[in-house]
């Protein structure tokens, strides 16, 4: 339906001026139910591997989901979703009832079913058309389009026939997306071909295409790209404003249609969604793009005019028009005049003929004969050209029973055409309702779903023209959603509920805008224009008059177009055959044609009225003659308007209007001479006999004609009655190997996936070490592995002859024997059998079962399980290993068997440990009778009752108990204590099946652990009263953790101060600069201590002496998580040291001043001693030579001499002497002087000199 119209420029306002909210229009709000988009996806023959290929091109991740509704026979199932699972990651589901529908997942429709959405939910049904009638494709998208309006995304791909494509509209008129498959890549290009044809496919792609196209769009189908409304400023919305302007105005200049009576909603909606399919963002983008772009232009107007409707549209509306107006209208129908009704925005015609059945329906019911002509219109020319030819898709079998098909269509292949007699019920032109002049005194106005699209004045102007068009009585049929509004006063409600309404009177209110001319006609009074509006009361008494006694009249302009028409003209007037024409001249009976055509052309050149009378000779010879008015309109707004009135022969003429020339004209034209009118007349005679004459002729082969034709007609309602047998046999052929082409195509598909599976199947079994063979019933081999070959000698060729022709390879066991037993009992059959070589294997004979469960033969399978027996083996051994090691084991072991709680194992150690004999008396026994044999007690000294020992509570719960401690009496009634610990045994299922409890005796060392805490006590009490002993913990970052009080006596913080404070604030500040503690916590960390002497600081920042040791403190695991540190008090210690150094210190230096005069004297005497020995030497020489006489006079005085300094020098050493004991004492220095070395020499030369020339010896000094 296409409105079309504009709102009057306001003085001062052009008509181009923007609209005034474009940001956030009130009517702008979501439509849909789910906030993600729904692809529907129809396909039927060929439609497997365009759904890959679909898929294939689909991204990984979607938020949109996906419906695939396929034409499949009921009686098979679908393997549709196993196919397409391989070409999607997202999860392929079958639809079942209640099902839910969620984003991101692909759905495909059950065979069999309708399949429809409701509130997000599926809905199935059983099919009420017969087979080869059904459509599920549209179903579905009808109720797609219901659901989710603008986020309905259809997609049409191979197939045959039309299914979808009314489903397609109906998305289409709510705003949604249709695509469809490019014929060309279409393996039956019917379905997408027919959707192309209707005019509904936004994009004709191929399949692969058609996923990325769908993400495209999205992306930017987003109106709002700017921002919200609340968050742009007055400059942006003012350009949005001028670029929808803008693009109003291409539109207004590219196609003539004004669509600025529209809501501003849809306005948007449907350039959202034009910009969707353009990739563009922005409104100035769009309008660019509209600007070069001439189809773009064309595609926008066609979405803007929502050309979509269909046959009977909302059926109980429709049922109630026709039973409470057309009906009592047929039925009450008393002229011989037609019913005239007016289907406004009829689009491509649906609604136009539905009334024309309705009305053929009464008509044929009442047995009357009426004419009927409806008048349907629209703007839009390409859906006026659809609704001309008639001719509609299959889908309308949804919309029109199976009677009304075969009484109003003719079936053509996949499509239907209307027959010739509903088709020539209407009359289709081109007119704009807000445009064009209305038509008048209708009977029928129907306008539904116009006025919702439309802003509220421009929807009052336009139910003023409807108003204008009825008659009076007439009936207003509008759309669900529509009411008259503010002109509810002029309509009476016939039914609220499906909008029917009667015009009661003239409008009331204000005049409506027609086109000038017809305005000026109604007027009847240019000169009453000056007068300025008139009252409501004013000019509906002068409508009324007109209406009354106006001769019928049409008004036509300068090029003789029909503008206007008043009264009944159809006795002057007929419609011909082919295209309307509002030409008066076409239009016009022949009898008045000329006459008129001549009083115009005077009327014209003379400005006056011109008044003929003629006879109607279209209506007969004795017709009556008629008196014809033609008179120039001169307040009509232009010149060359005229009216022509007709007024039957003895009617009163109307008046001469003053000013007015009037002269008469015979319609003849010119007066005839008497004779030549005789002669005339008798040549009339004759020839009226000898028609009358043919006449009788004509009618006695009329009668002939006529019988003929019965029979003819006869014959072609049995031929056409064999013919629709035919069509029907047909359609459910065509509908039978439609679904033949879906299913073969699905087969294909599974023996492609057959043959890869036998593939697989064989490279399995060429590649596997298990050997089967397969048995038929008669026991002869049917198929068998290469791995056979190690148990029977098998060959290709064995196949069919009988297993026991063969020998086996191993000794036990007979192979047919044993088949024979399994397909008696059906019980499958295992044994462990070993070949003459040595291997293990396990052998399985089972029935063969086919897929529907009967029995077809027998299966053998061996599998080598040599490695497994020598692992059993293996195991049995190590689970003797195992039970001797826990025989030997210090702990005592209990298992108890899980769910019986039955003991079956205990140790040599549990024996002695409880004090009981070997093997266990209770091994056998419950638990809970067992357990008193073990003597457990409370530390209260009350009994373990069964359930309180660990053991029990493992079997209860299945929790692993560890090193629970309890009391026991021993065998000798002593009290030790005990370790327990408890945990469950699981099977490789995580089932429990025991429970296993190991007790240690751990008396000696509670006492011990007794013994320890007296010992760590006494050691506390140490610690705690050592005054100048600081002991404390820090942590593995040297923050400490424990603080004695010895330490804050020490160090002057309390346990609170120090705890959590960083160790290193007791060094010095030049120590923490040095990075001291951190080098003592690496050393203790490495070496497990670090010992120190330092001076530390006390919380007054005082300083003291200290020694530290820095020990490592080790887990269980080895980590280090801290240290202890211990810190003594050396100040006085230190103090004392000192003064001990410096005694020492003295004490030494004397010691060494002491040996040094010691030295000193030992040295004095030894040089002393040496140098008296030497004078005396001397002394001694000279005493005996002169005592022997031998010495002479020469030598005598120097011998004297030589005595004398001799005993000089003696002298001078005894001097010495006597400074030994000031040498001793220190208080002798030696002073160290020159000596002449010479001399020294010399006097001892002197010296030994006699001696020497005794014995020959010659001294000399050099």
């Amino acid at each position: 339906m296409t409105p079309e119209g504009t709102k009057s420029a306001q003085p001062g306002e052009s008509a181009s001026s923007p609209p005034e909210a474009l940001a956030a229009p009130d009517d702008f709000v979501e439509q849909a139910l789910l906030p993600f988009p729904v692809v529907g996806i129809g396909a039927s023959a060929g439609g497997i591997e365009a759904l890959n290929a679909f898929f294939d091109g689909l991204p990984r991740e979607s938020a949109m989901a996906f419906v695939v509704v396929q034409h499949l026979p009921p009686e098979r199932e679908s393997l549709m979703a196993e196919i397409l699972a391989r070409h999607t990651p997202l999860p392929v589901l079958q639809v079942t009832g209640g099902l839910t529908l969620q984003a991101g997942h692909v759905y495909v429709t059950r065979p069999g079913f309708t399949v429809t959405l409701e509130r997000g939910v599926f809905k199935l049904g059983e099919p009420v058309e017969k087979r080869g009638h059904r459509r599920p494709v549209d179903d579905f998208f009808r109720s797609l389009a219901d659901m989710q309006q603008e986020k309905a995304i259809a997609v049409v791909l191979s197939g045959m026939g039309t299914n979808g494509t009314a489903g397609a509209r109906a998305i289409k008129a709510a705003g949604g997306l249709c695509f469809a498959q490019s014929p060309e890549s279409a393996e039956f290009p019917a379905m997408p071909t027919s959707l192309i044809h209707a005019g509904y496919a936004d994009q004709v792609l191929p399949p692969g295409d058609i996923g990325p196209a769908i993400v495209q769009y999205l992306k930017y189908s987003s109106f709002d790209a700017e921002g919200s409304a609340a968050a742009r400023g007055p400059e942006i919305l003012q350009r949005e404003r001028q670029h929808l302007s803008d693009i109003l105005a291409i539109l207004r200049t590219h196609t003539g249609h004004d669509f600025g009576g529209y809501k501003k909603g849809t306005v948007l909606r449907r350039l959202q969604r034009r910009m969707g399919l353009a990739s563009l963002f922005t409104l100035a983008d769009y309008a660019a793009r509209l600007r070069d772009s001439a189809d773009e232009v064309r595609a926008l107007a066609n979405d803007l005019m929502i050309n979509v409707t269909g046959f009977f549209r909302d059926s109980q509306a429709w049922e109630a028009l026709r039973e409470l107006v057309v009906r009592p209208l047929v039925t009450g129908w008393q002229s011989n005049i037609p019913i005239r009704a007016w289907v406004s925005a009829c689009s491509s015609g649906e609604e136009a003929y539905s009334l024309a059945m309705l009305l053929a329906e009464e008509i044929l019911r009442s047995g009357k004969s009426i004419e009927v002509k409806i008048f349907a219109t629209d703007a839009a020319v390409k859906a006026l050209d659809l609704a001309r030819a008639g001719v509609y898709p299959g889908g309308i079998e949804g919309d029109l029973s199976l009677e009304r098909l075969d009484r109003f269509f003719e079936k053509e292949e996949h499509v239907y055409r209307i027959r010739k007699p509903i088709r020539d019920m209407v009359v289709f032109a081109p007119q704009n309702v807000l445009r064009d002049p209305p038509f008048s005194h209708v009977d029928i106005c129907t306008c539904r779903n116009l006025l919702i699209y439309l802003e509220p004045d421009v929807q009052e102007r336009v139910l003023a023209l409807l108003h204008f068009a009825l008659k009076h009585g007439g009936t207003l049929f509008l759309g669900s959603a529509e009411t008259p509004g503010s002109l509810k006063g002029v309509f009476e409600t016939v039914s609220l509920k499906h909008r029917i309404y009667r015009r009661i009177g003239p409008h009331g209110h204000r005049h409506p805008e027609l086109p000038a001319i017809a305005a000026r006609v109604i007027a009847a009074a240019p000169r009453l224009a000056s007068y300025g509006p008139r009252p409501a009361t004013t000019f509906a008494v002068q409508q009324a008059l007109f209406e009354q006694f106006g001769p019928p009249t049409v008004v036509v302009d300068a090029e003789d177009r029909i503008v206007y028409f008043h009264g009944d003209t159809t006795p002057f007037l007929i419609q011909p055959l082919g295209e309307p024409t509002r030409d008066l001249f076409e239009v016009l009976h022949l009898g008045i044609r000329a006459a008129i055509r001549d009083a115009a052309s005077q009327a014209r050149a003379g400005g006056g009225r011109i008044v003929i009378e003629a006879t109607n000779m279209q209506n007969g010879a004795d017709a009556p003659r008629v008196r014809i008015t033609v008179a120039p309109l001169v307040a009509a707004g232009g010149p060359g308007y005229l009216r022509v009135s007709f007024q039957p022969q003895g009617s009163r003429a109307p008046p001469a209007e003053p000013g007015s020339a009037m002269r008469t004209v015979p319609a003849e034209g010119v007066t005839k001479d008497s004779a030549n009118d005789a002669l005339l007349q008798e040549e009339l005679r004759i020839a009226r006999r000898e028609l009358q004459s043919t006449v009788e002729a004509f009618e006695s082969s009329n009668e002939e004609l006529k019988a003929s034709n019965e029979e003819v007609i006869s014959i072609n309602e049995e031929l056409q009655s064999t013919n629709e047998e035919l069509e029907t046999s047909k359609e459910e052929l065509q509908s039978m190997n439609e679904e033949l082409i879906t299913v073969n195509g699905q087969l294909q598909s599974k023996i492609a996936e057959l043959e890869a599976a036998n593939n697989d199947l064989s490279n399995l079994w060429s590649s596997t070490s298990i050997g089967v063979v397969f048995l038929d019933l008669q026991l002869q081999v049917r198929r068998f592995t290469p791995a056979m070959n190690e148990l029977i000698a098998l060959r290709p060729s064995d196949v069919g002859r009988p297993i026991d022709h063969f020998q086996p390879k191993f000794s036990d066991g007979d192979l047919a024997e044993e088949a024979r037993l399994v397909l008696a009992t059906l019980i499958p059959s295992e044994a462990e059998t070993r070949t003459h070589g040595g291997a293990w294997y396990l052998r399985r004979t089972v029935p063969y079962r086919t897929a529907d469960n009967r029995i077809d033969g027998i299966v053998i399978t061996f599998v080598d399980i040599t490695a497994r027996k020598r692992a059993e083996q293996a195991v049995d051994a190590a689970q003797a290993r195992l039970q001797a090691t826990i025989d030997q084991m210090p702990a005592a072991i209990l298992i108890v068997e899980a769910p019986s709680g039955t003991v079956t194992y205990g140790n040599h150690r549990a024996a002695k440990l409880f004090g009981l004999p070997f093997p266990l008396p209770v091994v056998g026994a419950p638990w809970s009778s067992a357990s008193i044999a073990f003597k457990g007690l409370h530390p209260n000294g009350q009994v373990y009752e069964p359930q309180d020992w660990p053991l029990a509570r493992t079997l209860a719960s299945g929790a692993t108990i560890s090193d629970e401690e309890l009391d026991f009496l021993r065998a000798d009634g002593t009290r030790g204590s005990l370790s327990v610990s408890s945990a469950p045994i699981s099977a490789r299922t995580g089932e429990m099946v025991a429970a296993v409890a190991m007790f240690w005796d751990i008396s000696e060392r509670k006492r011990m652990e007794a013994t320890l805490r007296e010992s760590e006590q006494r050691f506390r009490l140490l610690l705690e009263n050592t005054a100048d002993t600081a002991i404390f913990m820090i942590d593995d970052h040297g923050r400490i953790t424990t603080w004695n009080s010895g330490a804050e006596r020490l160090l002057g913080w309390s346990e609170s101060e120090a705890v959590g404070r960083p160790a290193a604030m007791l060094y010095t500040p030049e120590d923490r600069m040095l990075g001291l503690p951190e080098r003592q916590l690496r050393m203790a960390l490495e070496s497990d201590k670090a010992s120190d002497e330092r001076a530390y600081m006390r919380k007054d920042a005082s300083r003291f002496w200290a020694s530290g040791t820095l020990t490592a403190i080790h887990d269980t695991t080895g980590a280090v998580p801290g240290f202890a540190c211990v810190m003594r008090d050396h100040t006085e210690l230190r103090q004392a040291r000192e003064h001990l150094h410096q005694a020492l210190r003295a004490s030494e230096e004397l010691r060494l001043s002491a040996e040094s005069a010691n030295h000193a004297k030992d040295d004095f005497i030894s040089t002393v001693s040496h140098e008296l020995r030497t004078p005396l030497n001397t002394i001694r020489l000279w005493s005996a030579l002169f005592l022997g006489g031998k010495v002479s006079a020469q030598n005598l005085d120097s011998g004297f001499q030589t005595i004398d300094r001799a005993a000089r020098a003696q002298q001078a050493l005894i001097d010495d002497l006597l400074d030994a004991s000031r040498i001793t004492s220190g208080k002798l220095r030696l002073a160290l002087r020159e000596t002449r070395l010479a001399e020294v020499v010399q006097g001892a030369i002197d010296a030994v000199l006699p001696n020497a020339a005794s014995r020959s010896i010659k001294l000399e000094s050099r």
